[in-house]
């Protein structure tokens, strides 16, 4: 049985959500209660690994940017869902190490789960 690209983006998506656990972070809901359009962001970034299983980690956080602005988000100090403020809004070379950490899990999950 082959994996849709909506199940390997939940998988994504609570694999990132056990990591922001991990930090201390728990802002980030279960699967079950996203938004559709949170949904379609993380199927959006599965779609964009699957198209090159080399991309990198930086070419992947440059598409989420891209892809949050084009839903009206821009910087803030703290995430705010109300605002459409995120703090990774930032170039890659920005990102703390474990942010970037995020985007690289995130690549390498997809890549494992694109052999299921």
């Amino acid at each position: 049985m082959k994996l849709t690209y909506e199940q390997i983006a939940e998988a994504c998506h609570e694999n990132n959500r056990a990591y922001c656990h991990i930090q201390g972070d728990y802002s980030q809901p279960a699967w079950s209660h996203l938004t559709p359009e949170q949904k379609a962001m993380n199927v959006n970034g599965v779609e964009f690994h699957m198209a090159d299983p080399d991309v990198s980690p930086k070419a992947s956080h440059h598409n989420w940017v891209t892809q949050k602005k084009a839903q009206g988000w821009k910087y803030g100090v703290v995430k705010d869902g109300l605002k459409k403020e995120h703090p990774e809004m930032v170039p890659y070379g920005e990102l703390s190490a474990v942010d970037k950490g995020k985007d690289l899990l995130f690549g390498s999950l997809v890549n494992v789960l694109r052999r299921i």
